[in-house]
């Protein structure tokens, strides 16, 4: 057996993929799904025990970015499409291509509940879904398996290391595919990028139980006021919204609230986020269940597993996308993907609500999602090539998929072509991407 060295540690090598997708969130699974559906061996890692990323790792359930919010139509096509119908979300067919009734009042839109985004992921059957097409697509995959080190020649990344229940095993892919959110493989191999100094805050959502229902709207605006006495009065020291997600039928609520001021790429940072967030949703809970009647015989039924991380780094691309281009919905020759959700930056010194700034469905190009200077590395998600402004809106989980679905296509090109990730002939994606119902 051969074996790679890191920090002196034999490492066994475990996997020669064509495609190694790194991270199996929005954007990871729909790269390992793209990249083995057009013909290439994958193999993917993730951290966590399941696929799903923000979705089911930290219950972001909005599927934000599927649809422009000024029309109401589809802008998200392919493998999002495809796991939104496959977990019983939109049918199959779609009996129009308009979604919902989108919202057009600026109040309702910065405020708004559920009403905002009335399509949502199941955490769940979103996991066994992935499964099931992963293993159909016969991508090797790795769940609870960290990413430690790289081993780069040449600008190109030529072992990836993980630690997982087997000790430390080396994989030798052709190209990789960082869908880490952080942008921690483009780092490690010698990637640039930008991170702001206002970053986006993180959140934990938390759902609460055996509420009594009456008007959300009502509801609503008693959780507001009773968070914003709770801040006046020093017991809370930052919040966001509060945007409540109301199930009828179950009588719960899922709170987007929390609002955590630290780096999400900081070991140190991140570990004081999860312990301040799990404190301050508790908190909130205990305050609505003293102070608001339909809350009184409540219970807190769950939070995270993980805060959500809406920005840290930004890696440096052959082109950066900016607020303008989004706002101007510019044209790229090499558009690969739609982008379709508001202006939406989470202010970090501020609490309450905040400005959602309406743009039409935008096109990303290509080049944002191939890092400059490395020649066998894609990324994917909100790591990719935007400025902070931009990444507002970018960020989302179905705007990620439509990212992950298009390098997924790119990395097999470059494995079976043997070019580099920015030789990658657009034409050729571009046809590929429409074979496979993308929207680009």
């Amino acid at each position: 057996m051969k074996n790679n060295k890191l920090f002196n540690i034999v490492a066994p090598i475990i996997g020669e993929p064509e495609v190694l997708v790194c991270g199996l969130g929005s954007a990871g699974i729909a790269a390992a799904l793209s990249a083995a559906r057009t013909g290439a061996e994958v193999m993917a890692v993730e951290k966590l025990p399941y696929a799903g990323g923000t979705i089911t790792g930290s219950n972001v359930t909005g599927c934000c970015g599927i649809a422009d919010m000024i029309s109401g139509e589809l802008a998200v096509g392919g493998i999002a499409l495809e796991l939104l119908q496959k977990t019983g979300r939109l049918p199959n067919p779609l009996q129009s291509k308009k979604l919902f009734q989108p919202i057009t009042d600026q109040e309702n839109i910065d405020q708004g509940t559920i009403k905002k985004i009335p399509i949502r992921w199941n955490t769940e059957t979103l996991k066994l879904t992935a499964d099931q097409l992963l293993k159909e697509s016969r991508v090797s995959v790795l769940y609870h398996s960290m990413i430690i080190g790289v081993d780069t020649y040449d600008g190109s990344c030529t072992t990836v290391y993980i630690s997982n229940k087997d000790g430390v095993r080396a994989i030798c892919p052709r190209i990789v595919i960082d869908c880490t959110g952080d942008g921690d493989i483009a780092l490690l191999c010698g990637a640039g990028f930008e991170k702001d100094n206002n970053l986006q805050p993180l959140t934990l959502q938390f759902t609460i139980g055996n509420i009594q229902i009456t008007c959300a709207d009502y509801i609503t605006k008693m959780c507001s006021t009773v968070l914003k006495k709770a801040k006046n009065q020093g017991y809370l020291e930052s919040y966001g919204g509060p945007w409540l997600v109301f199930s009828d039928r179950e009588k719960k609520i899922t709170v987007n609230a929390v609002r955590l001021n630290y780096d999400a790429s900081n070991a140190s940072q991140l570990t004081l986020a999860e312990i301040e967030g799990r404190r301050d949703a508790w908190m909130m809970f205990n305050l609505w269940k003293r102070e608001i009647n339909e809350f009184s015989e409540s219970y807190f039924l769950n939070s995270g597993p993980s805060v959500g991380v809406r920005e840290t780094r930004r890696i440096k691309g052959l082109y950066t996308l900016t607020a303008e281009d989004i706002r101007k919905c510019r044209s790229f020759p090499d558009s690969v993907a739609k982008g379709a959700w508001y202006l939406d930056r989470h202010p970090k010194g501020k609490v309450g609500y905040h400005h959602h700034e309406i743009v039409p469905a935008y096109k990303i190009p290509f080049r944002t999602l191939v890092p400059v200077g490395l020649k066998n590395i894609f990324v994917a998600g909100r790591c990719h090539s935007v400025t902070s402004e931009a990444l507002s809106s970018t960020r989302v989980a179905a705007t990620a998929m439509a990212m992950g679905h298009a390098v997924g296509i790119a990395a097999a090109i470059c494995s079976n072509m043997n070019v580099s990730a920015a030789e990658v002939d657009i034409s050729k994606l571009q046809s590929i991407l429409f074979e496979q119902d993308a929207i680009f």
